[in-house]
C-alpha cells in the first residue's frame, strides 16, 4: 500500500511496484485514509511518505502502534520522503518504521527495501507505549551488548 499526498509520487511509486511483479497496490492520498485502508484490506506492506495531509506519515505510524488501538502493529512499513536529513531518519526508525528511503529513487532500491522489510522481518517489541521493529544490532556491538529485557508482540 502507498500512502503519498502526490498522485504523480503515488502512480510513480507504482510503476516501481508493478514493474518488479507486484500485482495489486492500494493506495491513499492522506493520513486518515491510509489507516483506513490499512485497516480495512491489511496490506503486506506500508510505504508512506512523510508529509501526508491531514495526518503526518509519522502520525500514522505512532497510531499503527499504539497498543491497543490497531489491530496490526506488526505491518511492515517503509518511508519513502524528500526529508532525508539523519533527524528524520532516526525518528521515523524510533517511531517504528522498518525501513527509511530517499526520494528520489530508484525501482531496484525500493524492490531491495521491500524484500528487507518483507523477507528479513525484525520482531515487533514494545517499548513503553508503542510497539517498534526490535532495533538492529551490528555484529560489533554484540561483545558490547547488555542483556535487554523486550516484549515480543
Amino acid at each position: 500500500m502507498i500512502a503519498d499526498g502526490s498522485q504523480f509520487a503515488r502512480r510513480l511509486t507504482r510503476n516501481m511496484l508493478i514493474s518488479p511483479g507486484m500485482r495489486s497496490v492500494a493506495e491513499a492520498g492522506d493520513g486518515p485514509s491510509a489507516l483506513e485502508v490499512v485497516f480495512g484490506s491489511r496490506p503486506d506492506v506500508l510505504i508512506a511518505d512523510w508529509e501526508l495531509p491531514g495526518m503526518s506519515g509519522i502520525g500514522v505510524i505512532r497510531r499503527m502502534h499504539l497498543p491497543g488501538s490497531f489491530p496490526f502493529p506488526d505491518l511492515p512499513i517503509l518511508i519513502l520522503t524528500s526529508r532525508a536529513e539523519r533527524r528524520f531518519v532516526v525518528r521515523a526508525l524510533a517511531y517504528g518504521a522498518n525501513e527509511f528511503v530517499a526520494k528520489p529513487t530508484s525501482t531496484s532500491t525500493l524492490r531491495d527495501r521491500l524484500l528487507s522489510v518483507l523477507c528479513h522481518r525484525r520482531a515487533m517489541v514494545r517499548l513503553n507505549n508503542f510497539y517498534a521493529a526490535e532495533p538492529r544490532v551490528w555484529p560489533s556491538a554484540l561483545d558490547k551488548a547488555e542483556s535487554v529485557e523486550v516484549n515480543p508482540v
